[in-house]
């Protein structure tokens, strides 16, 4: 299968490709625009609330109660993302190995397991990266390591599992490899709550998550897939 970059100059195949354009452009601005405006207060709140959302995904209390092997996979949030530094601190102090994503230059993410210690991006200006040594890559990578939960950043999710991402690409070509794989990790989206919308514009490359974590709830779309495990 081939994959292009999800950027704004991307054009879909229908007739209204400008509109179809313009309106991703306005809803991505939109989006962005709404996560400037939260204090600290509210970023604080909401990075507890995803913490302690996260802690009750019954795959994580798995994988902490009763296997050896098994880790997550996370990101190092910035800017306006809801804050997933809790999220890291919880699994850690846990004895949960969290691998983060670390970008390549044809766009696909290697994986550095996270030792607390983050340094700006490699190929990719103001996203953080483990500082760590690259141990897998790419979504064969990430189910090497008994993956049972990927959580991956999104601007928006729509009931369906659709989500809004910032353009770059990467994880939507992440989750059109797993969507294939026989095994792979819980993949959940993270959001602030008022980011789950009723439908988001979607193209022919664009592939749902599993669940969605907000700062208030946990749930998972119907008709997905839970995780699978490595036999």
């Amino acid at each position: 299968m081939t994959y292009r970059k999800d950027d704004d100059s991307a054009q879909p195949s229908d007739p209204d490709a400008d509109s179809f354009k313009q309106r991703k452009v306005l809803l991505r601005r939109e989006l962005s625009a709404h996560r400037k405006t939260l204090t600290d207060t509210e970023k604080a709140s909401a990075a507890a609330g995803l913490a302690a959302g996260f802690a009750e995904i019954p795959e994580v209390k798995e994988v902490i109660s009763f296997s050896t092997e098994g880790s997550v996979g996370a990101y190092a949030s910035f800017g306006g993302e809801p804050g997933t530094a809790s999220i890291r601190e919880f699994a850690t102090a846990r004895g949960l190995r969290v691998a983060l994503p670390v970008i390549r230059p044809d766009f696909t993410l290697d994986w550095a397991w996270d030792t607390g210690v983050l340094e700006p991006g490699r190929n990719y200006e103001g996203v953080p990266e483990p500082a760590g040594e690259i141990v897998a890559h790419g979504p064969d990578g990430i189910v090497s390591l008994h993956c049972h939960v990927l959580l991956v950043p999104a601007l928006a999710v729509d009931n369906e599992g659709y989500r809004m991402g910032k353009g770059g690409g990467f994880y939507d070509r992440l989750l059109g490899d797993l969507e294939h794989l026989a095994a792979r990790p819980l993949i959940v989206a993270v959001v602030h709550d008022d980011e789950v919308v009723e439908s988001i514009p979607r193209e022919a490359h664009d592939h749902p998550v599993d669940a969605v974590l907000t700062p208030t709830r946990f749930f998972r779309i119907p008709g997905r897939r839970e995780y699978l495990a490595l036999d």
